[in-house]
């Protein structure tokens, strides 16, 4: 039930979004430059949708992760320095798979011809998958949440 919850809202919420995609030119245009530096240029237009997509697809996730996901406090009392370390490159990562993944789709999406609309809801399909990469920033954040709480308490476990 909690999946077709999820399905339902997300794509309830992106659609709802489709008109504000104007407001999103520069963000498209800094993605569309970024791109370009890597030999992924897919032009500022696709750039503007992906970037909506893949903002809502991450704020969607970690906000869903921050409410229905289990109880991180039992694992977070456990986590020390090194394991922060590490959930920051895995976070870092995986969020660069993502935008790599993102520009690849540009390319791809940049030929096929569809409608703005269409060209919007395929993308906003294939960020619900790369904004995945947002459970792993929650994952970091309450680990460092934790860890920090301990050390200004004075209470290391």
């Amino acid at each position: 039930m909690k999946v077709i919850a999820f399905l339902a809202i997300y794509f309830a919420g992106g659609i709802a979004l489709f008109p504000f995609l104007d407001l999103m030119r520069p963000v498209g245009v800094l993605l569309d430059h970024f791109y370009s530096l890597i030999f992924l240029d897919s032009g500022a237009d696709v750039a503007r949708r992906l970037s909506l997509s893949f903002i809502y697809a991450s704020l969607f996730h970690l906000t869903w992760s921050a409410l229905f996901s289990e109880s991180a406090k039992r694992r977070a009392s456990t986590v020390n320095v090194r394991d922060l370390c590490y959930l920051a490159f895995q976070c870092l990562g995986l969020f660069c798979i993502s935008l790599i993944s993102l520009g690849l789709v540009g390319i791809t999406g940049q030929h096929v011809p569809r409608t703005e609309f269409h060209q919007y809801f395929t993308f906003l399909v294939i960020c619900m998958l790369l904004g995945l990469w947002a459970w792993s920033l929650k994952d970091l954040l309450v680990a460092a949440t934790h860890c920090a709480e301990r050390k200004l308490t004075g209470t290391n476990k």
